[in-house]
């Protein structure tokens, strides 16, 4: 979680792990390539900076799409089922439905 603190530098980010069962599986890099400054498409960088949206009157955390979507069409393809065992809120399955993928809440 990111802290403010006073006696060592604050730490101003999140990990977010990508894991696989196999050591062979699909990755699309061509989906989530990002625009760079007046030149050609980029790979997806490893660092993203990604506001932190609020829910009025509302008290949960909950994920960003913007965190969600690339990870979703990095390793999935159109019409994939996909599990999401820590399904709380809608935000992944929204992502989910715009990408064409398929989800399974548990």
């Amino acid at each position: 979680m990111p802290e403010s603190v006073k006696s060592r530098p604050s730490r101003l980010h999140e990990y977010l792990f990508m894991f696989t069962k196999s050591e062979r599986y699909f990755y699309d890099s061509e989906a989530v390539k990002e625009p760079p400054d007046n030149r050609k498409m980029r790979n997806h960088r490893s660092v993203c900076n990604i506001q932190i949206k609020g829910f009025s009157g509302v008290n949960f955390a909950t994920f960003q799409t913007e965190l969600v979507r690339p990870c979703i069409l990095d390793l999935t393809q159109l019409g994939d089922y996909v599990v999401d065992p820590f399904f709380v809120t809608i935000t992944v399955g929204v992502v989910f439905q715009e990408g064409s993928r398929n989800y399974l809440e548990i």
